[in-house]
């Protein structure tokens, strides 16, 4: 409707040229006067026409400026959905597993062997299987001077229980070395391994008192037979031997596969010669602290 205001002008002028023209034909129109009038009247109401026409448009432009207009808000509307702003949650985004922690490396089983106590007890060889036995108090055949170790328990740890063997080294006051006793004796058990259960105390004979008063190392010693073969390995008996010399201290050597787990270093206190001495642990014992083999 805006545009139509130029061509009801138009006419109205024309209108109004013509309602004039036929006024002033100086009286051709004579009789036709009143088509004149009816043009000029013609032309009054296109005018009023058009001014209506401009009033509406302005009206009109002055809504489409007025804020709260729905125009407006629809045009905001189609901008907001043309750029949409999108969250992603967390259940959108590209699935990344979850990286498990490392695993600390298993440290490999270790015993826990300690040494309890060093003590001298009676003994006496067993009849059938001719092993020596600590004996009831009083009743023995013989002193013998013990030290006992064991694999000690603890809370929350499963422990190794290896199979230990011995090597006991006599020395004198100078620390030089008297005499050996390769395969030490475990009291009450046969051969020269044992194996260390845990919680379970074992005790290694390492002073024997003779009949006329003289110390003695005792042994296993290892013999083959025409039978050993089946047995898996050689036989066992036990030996022993006088001590030459004074002895100021015994070394002990707990052993597995030929590697040292264990070296405590006793004292020897002079005495009578009528009774075995007194076995003290020495300060300077030495205890390594990892073995690497794996121990069965």
């Amino acid at each position: 409707m805006k545009n139509i205001n130029p061509v009801i002008l138009g006419a109205a002028a024309v209108t109004s040229a013509i309602g004039t023209a036929i006024l002033s034909a100086n009286g051709v129109f004579k009789e036709h006067t009143w088509i004149a009038w009816c043009l000029y009247g013609l032309a009054v109401v296109l005018f009023a026409w058009a001014l209506a026409n401009s009033l509406s448009n302005a009206r009109t432009e002055t809504d489409k400026s007025a804020p709260g207009s729905p125009l407006i808000h629809q045009t905001q509307s189609v901008r907001q959905e043309a750029n949409p702003q999108i969250f992603i949650g967390r259940e959108y985004l590209p699935h990344q597993p979850q990286q498990s922690p490392v695993p600390a490396p298993l440290r490999p089983k270790q015993p826990n062997i300690h040494f309890v106590e060093a003590k001298s007890v009676r003994a006496h060889v067993g009849a059938g299987d001719r092993l020596i036995y600590e004996s009831p108090e009083g009743l023995g055949d013989f002193p013998v001077a013990i030290v006992c170790f064991r694999n000690e328990a603890i809370v929350g740890q499963s422990l190794q229980e290896p199979k230990i063997k011995t090597h006991i080294v006599y020395k004198d006051k100078n620390g030089e070395e008297i005499t050996d006793a390769p395969r030490g004796v475990w009291l009450g058990l046969y051969g020269e391994a044992t194996v260390f259960e845990t919680g379970k105390k074992r005790c290694l004979i390492v002073l024997l008192l003779g009949s006329q008063g003289t110390l003695r190392k005792i042994w296993n010693e290892s013999y083959n037979t025409r039978q050993s073969w089946m047995a898996g390995g050689p036989g066992f008996r036990i030996r022993d031997a006088e001590i030459s010399g004074d002895v100021a201290s015994i070394e002990v050597n707990l052993l597995v596969r030929d590697e040292c787990l264990l070296r405590q270093v006793f004292n020897v206190s002079s005495g009578d010669h009528s009774q075995l001495p007194n076995l003290v642990l020495s300060p300077a014992h030495v205890r390594p602290a990892q073995v690497s083999a794996d121990y069965e």
